[in-house]
């Protein structure tokens, strides 16, 4: 199987929800170092060197990672690459797994400070 680390539309309750595209299996709720920015009505969440930095979100599992990426490739589309990243899931430890990373300048985009994509909307 293979781990993904979702924070915005992907996320349950999201409206594109992870699990309806790809029948993905929910493992917890995690958060992941990075900085969020408001990118048009999603977020995008890019690197930080800066260990207080932390991006909220759910990590899951993709049973069919064959199928699951080209759906969850196209649905992310140019602007998002995908990469791997440590992950702290909510019941410790830290884990490695995929996450989509905005490519382009943020430096025009609000800054989610919160880190959580969902105590903005």
């Amino acid at each position: 199987m293979t781990r993904l680390f979702v924070y915005g539309t992907l996320r349950r309750g999201g409206r594109a929800e992870i699990t309806r595209l790809c029948a993905a299996i929910y493992k917890g709720s995690a958060h992941a170092r990075g900085i969020l920015f408001r990118v048009g009505d999603y977020p995008g969440m890019v690197d930080s060197a800066n260990e207080s930095h932390h991006v909220a979100g759910e990590l899951f599992e993709l049973p069919q990672p064959a199928i699951a990426w080209p759906v969850l490739d196209a649905y992310e589309g140019a602007e998002f690459e995908r990469r791997v990243v440590d992950v702290r899931p909510a019941d410790g430890g830290i884990l490695q797994a995929w996450a989509y990373f905005y490519r382009f300048d943020t430096s025009q985009n609000v800054r989610i400070i919160s880190g959580d994509y969902f105590s903005e909307v």
